[in-house]
């Protein structure tokens, strides 16, 4: 920043991809992204537990209540060992209220954890690690004012959920007090719920907000101290608390903090049918160096969960390498939707026989098989306007783009009925943070005779300038889609008065919602 004016200290060129989105993707940005702090580490790099791995499914349990537990009970003799859990409400306020204060548990949460765990399943509780309620009893004593985000005039930056309809105040990332407020619930988690994870909710969803705190250890007003705040209290955690075997786990995929969390949950995919096209950019782009879960908000009523909706929701997410699931088990295992719950098994086994490529395998493209498929519709995704083409599947490969012939294509799956055709086959990971028996599509930078840094597939999209800095070169795709927006969810609309705690009809999701407004529930 000179003179209160920041300039990107890289240069910047556009470009134009006559081959489309697909080949800049592939040709241009994922190569950049091998130069950056987040994206130089392969999942076989890192040292993920083997059971984030073999998840393969996940379920989202919530309430401390006996129909939750009978449901957790039920799912995890269907989908067997290793089923992941995401536990909300089962602190003692009701949810996004009183943050951060969620000790102590509702009585039995501890039992019911243990139950699950000696099922073979595997609990992630939700805690949110961007909010504090200025009524909460730690608010005053613990200084939560002084770590709250402050905007030009020195009033807070709040926000409002349906949840809950309270106020809650954003905190800035860059404080040591609210370091500290993070480490201790993720200390005590571990130490006194023997949970397996923690879900650190907004993280990798919630835009930065610019602080103007000038007690604050950043630029006023600008800096990139939100990013380097998480990224700090994230290394903390990994350096000093975090249990062998734990995860650590986030809502969306903002890519800039993939390397700090072993998965991330990705359900807000915008999907309204009028102004969005859904293209799998993210997994083209890292799925050699990110687990994630979920593809978008599942229902939350039995009827909702039997009309198509739900399984088109996990087909995508198989198909783009995500876990399938986060769903709640009190709908999934109920006698109206046994055909979810099989599909979801299926899918679940079906992934599983595919690690070898679903981890650190190269997603080249989206496919589409000649012959006369069928089209489904889809009365749900999309508030009903969304057609289903039975016929897209994906392809996979764990090579380089250079070897996509029959040899590079590893897997192409219907949605539909349960097929696969396996050009390859080799062994799965053994034990997370070793490389097995695979290569990796990891373009990784090679000096060249000139200096600069040209990448193995031979195209110069990144290039290292007279000084030693990485200059992108972008190419733009021809006929780009048109913005995303996800104003409106499917499904029941919030309206003011809707969405009690406990009786929400979507689910949860902050991301990154405007100030001083009615926000969407979150993850």
């Amino acid at each position: 920043i000179n003179e209160g004016t920041f300039r990107l200290p890289w240069e910047s060129v556009a470009g134009f991809a006559p081959k489309g989105w697909e080949d800049a993707v592939m040709r241009w940005y994922r190569p950049f992204t091998y130069t950056t702090e987040w994206g130089g580490k392969t999942l076989a790099s890192r040292d993920i537990p083997q059971w984030c791995y073999d998840a393969d499914a996940w379920i989202r349990a919530r309430h401390v209540a006996d129909d939750t537990l009978d449901a957790v009970r039920r799912a995890a003799a269907l989908f067997g060992k290793g089923l992941g859990i995401h536990w909300y409400y089962w602190h003692n306020h009701p949810y996004d209220t009183h943050y951060p204060d969620y000790f102590p548990a509702q009585p039995r949460f501890a039992e019911m954890i243990r139950t699950a765990q000696s099922l073979g399943a595997h609990v992630t509780p939700y805690i949110n690690g961007r909010l504090w309620d200025p009524a909460a009893d730690s608010y005053k004593p613990d200084r939560g004012c002084d770590a709250s985000c402050r905007k030009p005039d020195g009033t807070l930056y709040t926000e409002i959920y349906p949840t809950s309809k309270v106020l809650n105040t954003v905190t800035c990332p860059s404080t040591d007090i609210w370091h500290g407020k993070i480490i201790g619930l993720v200390d005590r988690l571990q130490r006194e719920l023997g949970v397996d994870g923690i879900y650190i909710d907004q993280i990798a969803a919630a835009a930065p907000e610019p602080c103007w705190n000038e007690n604050h250890p950043h630029p006023v007003g600008g800096g990139d101290f939100w990013y380097d705040g998480y990224r700090r209290l994230i290394g903390k955690i990994r350096d000093g608390h975090l249990q062998e075997g734990r995860i650590l786990t986030s809502e969306e995929n903002s890519e800039c903090y993939i390397d700090l969390f072993d998965m991330l949950l990705v359900v807000n995919t915008p999907h309204n049918a009028e102004n969005c096209t859904i293209r799998p950019v993210f997994p083209m782009v890292y799925s050699d160096r990110v687990i994630t879960s979920g593809f978008t908000y599942t229902p939350l009523s039995t009827d909702l969960m039997t009309n198509g909706d739900f399984r088109y929701e996990m087909t995508k997410a198989l198909l783009w390498g995500s876990q399938p699931g986060w769903v709640d088990p009190r709908y999934l295992m109920s006698k109206e939707a046994e055909r979810e719950a099989r599909f979801l098994k299926t899918l679940m086994d079906f992934r599983r026989s595919l690690h070898d490529v679903v981890y650190g395998g190269l997603f080249i493209r989206e496919l589409t098989p000649a012959g006369d498929n069928p089209i489904v519709k889809i009365p749900g995704f999309g508030d009903g306007l969304r057609m289903a083409d039975a016929r897209r599947t994906a392809g996979l490969s764990r090579d380089q783009p250079r070897r996509q012939g029959a040899q590079g294509v590893a897997a192409r799956r219907r949605h539909v009925q349960d097929q696969r055709t396996v050009g390859q086959t080799h062994r799965p990971l053994t034990r997370a943070g070793k490389a097995a028996s695979r290569k990796h599509a990891s373009p990784l930078p090679q000096r060249s005779a000139a200096g600069a840094d040209v990448f193995r597939s031979g195209h110069p999209a990144v290039r290292a300038d007279s000084n030693g800095r990485p200059t992108l070169r972008l190419k733009r795709e021809a006929a780009p889609d048109r913005k995303c927006r996800d104003e409106e969810r499917r499904g029941k609309k919030y309206a003011a008065g809707d969405g009690a705690p406990g009786n929400d009809s979507r689910g949860h999701g902050k991301s990154g919602p405007p100030h001083h407004q009615t926000c969407r529930p979150s993850s």
